[in-house]
């Protein structure tokens, strides 16, 4: 994922139903925004805020698959 405009996109994640843009009626999107905000819109504004920082992280190699096994033991 290069960027959030292509997560806006992109149809394997919760992030277009959580940001309102598909509706996902068994995807319960009002508790994610809550940790964010009250509010939805501002909810949403917090939540994108915290996409993109994530995504300036870049990739992270405990968050990868397989960073259990490579933190404990590593590969064979």
């Amino acid at each position: 994922m290069a960027n959030k405009k292509d997560l806006d996109t992109y149809p394997w994640t919760g992030h277009a139903a959580i940001t309102g843009k598909l509706k996902r009626e068994w995807q319960d999107s009002d508790t994610i925004l809550a940790y964010f905000a009250r509010r939805r819109g501002e909810a949403i504004l917090g939540y994108n805020q915290f996409v993109e920082q994530g995504i300036m992280q870049g990739k992270r190699k405990e968050l990868v698959v397989g960073g259990l096994i490579r933190s404990l033991w590593g590969w064979p």
